[in-house]
């Protein structure tokens, strides 16, 4: 084969993807490269030549033009691809599955004005409706108060990082990976059963299953598939205390939830070990092959910033420890950078717990109440820039978003003053006067959780007022999102929503999407 035409193909498949709709993720990108590449090796496979030499196969110019062909139809499909996700989160449609996770079937539906629920499948039934009227925002319907309620709520939930399943911890103490399906619905029922004891005994033993089959086997609301996938659970976990803390990384579940700072591992129906430090658990994050844990018992103690490396066993011991002030309770990670907050500054350091810079987001009389950092954007940025941006939401309602430059004097936060703007980035955000309990988001866009429930989406670009609110979501209390699948509880407490923004034409197709000014 010719010089010239090996080095062709070597640019074809190393070359980056040409996708730069604002509004994909960074995270999302990286994998549309890879997956592009994936698809190229697998579907052009060898390509046949008409002619040869004496030193190897050879194209002609026919072989040349099928290849650049077919690589081009790949590129357009994952740029239309995009720019249909783009839209989608841009203007508010997607659509909406989920599944119920409860200790028994509900006696009563909580709203509708449906009364009471007879068996399995009426409450089956009547938790399908809550999901169709999410998915066609028909929330102005009169709601019957019941008085009854879920007992056991959703605390914390985590995607995993190519959206295979979802981890989840419940006020109870329990805890479940469940894999992500793409029926409309599933039921997921405690129950006791009958187990082998100790010399021979029987012992009773309480577990959870999924009900039935698949949601959309006779549903007739559904167009038929044969590639339905149940959402179902790939493992589960009990512990004493409520589970507060969360991170899913690499097909493995790190859950706390106790005093003592106990931190499981979670994988495939087993729990690898149990890893206890004497401080408890404030927040835990993942990041580039390690841990990182922010523990505290207050009392006056300084707290302490931890980074464990992966994988770990009952023997790790932090290779990184550092105390900080003890009224730190935010963590927020990105590849390169670690930021914590107390209720008025946020500390950035590095990964090697080196700190870069600190400073006060917000006016003195407000308290930050939630943090999340936004990666850099690979596909915009200069290859010596260096900029990443943080996320802080207070007690009061704001909500700012700041740059991290590295300058010649080292790191500082933008906007340095209030009259200042920040370069194709938004500064402030309008939310309301409730507190903000959660925020996600990306290079593109933000998304905060108000202490109502009330779940609003924003351009990171543009700012000032939002693109528009998620209804429906009454309790929601905590989301994640990775690309185009947000996940969110809120509609029961016991009930998880996955909310698609790659239902591609889905409001041509299938009618069942959401669309909010």
């Amino acid at each position: 084969m010719s010089a010239t035409i090996i080095l062709l193909l070597a640019l074809l498949h190393f070359s980056p993807s040409h996708s730069f709709v604002p509004l994909i993720s960074p995270h999302n990108v990286r994998q549309q490269t890879a997956s592009s590449r994936i698809r190229i090796a697998r579907n052009f496979g060898p390509l046949s030549s008409s002619s040869s030499s004496d030193d190897g196969d050879s194209f002609n110019n026919s072989d040349m033009k099928s290849l650049m062909s077919r690589i081009s139809n790949v590129r357009d499909d994952e740029e239309r691809l995009s720019r249909r996700i783009s839209r989608n989160f841009l203007e508010g449609y997607w659509t909406v599955r989920g599944f119920m996770i409860t200790d028994s079937v509900p006696s009563e539906a909580s709203g509708f004005g449906l009364g009471l629920v007879a068996d399995a499948s009426e409450g089956f039934n009547m938790m399908k409706q809550r999901i169709r009227q999410a998915a066609n925002g028909e929330f102005d319907v009169e709601e019957e108060d019941t008085g009854e309620t879920f007992d056991v709520g959703i605390s914390v939930m985590a995607l995993s990082e190519d959206n295979t399943h979802v981890a989840l911890g419940r006020t109870d103490g329990s805890a479940f990976i469940i894999s992500v399906g793409s029926e409309s619905f599933a039921s997921i029922i405690g129950k006791e059963f009958l187990s082998e004891g100790d010399n021979g005994g029987v012992k009773t033993v309480y577990r959870f299953e999924r009900e039935g089959g698949t949601s959309d086997d006779e549903d007739p609301e559904v167009p038929p598939s044969d590639k339905t996938t149940p959402f179902d659970i790939v493992a589960q976990f009990e512990n004493d205390n409520e589970i507060t803390c969360l991170a899913n990384v690499g097909g493995d579940v790190f859950v706390t939830g106790d005093c003592k700072g106990t931190i499981h591992q979670i994988r495939v129906e087993t729990v690898d070990f149990s890893l206890s430090h004497g401080e408890s658990v404030k927040a835990l994050k993942c990041v580039e092959g390690k841990i990182v844990a922010l523990c505290g018992n207050g009392e006056g103690a300084e707290s302490t910033l931890l980074i464990y490396s992966l994988p770990l066993s009952e023997a790790s011991v932090p290779e990184r420890e550092i105390k900080v002030p003890e009224d730190t309770v935010h963590l927020a990670v990105t590849s390169d950078k670690i930021f914590t907050s107390t209720s008025t500054n946020v500390a950035v350091w590095d990964t090697d717990l080196e700190s870069l810079c600190d400073f006060k987001p917000h006016d003195p009389s407000e308290s930050i109440s939630c943090l999340h950092a936004i990666e850099p954007d690979m596909a915009m940025r200069s290859d010596d820039s260096d900029e990443t941006c943080v996320v802080t939401g207070t007690n009061k309602g704001s909500l700012l978003q700041h740059q991290i430059l590295k300058t010649p004097k080292g790191y500082a936060h933008w906007p340095l003053m209030k009259n200042q703007r920040m370069k194709r980035k938004a500064h402030t955000f309008k939310t309301s006067e409730f507190p903000i309990v959660d925020i996600k988001g990306d290079w593109s866009k933000i998304i905060s959780v108000d202490e109502d429930g009330t779940v609003r989406f924003f351009s990171a670009n543009k700012g000032g007022d939002c693109l528009y609110t998620m209804d429906g979501l009454d309790e929601c209390s905590c989301l994640d999102l990775k690309g185009d699948l947000m996940v969110s509880n809120g509609m029961e407490k016991g009930f998880v929503c996955l909310h698609d923004f790659g239902a591609i034409d889905a409001k041509i197709e299938f009618g069942e999407v959401d669309y909010l000014d």
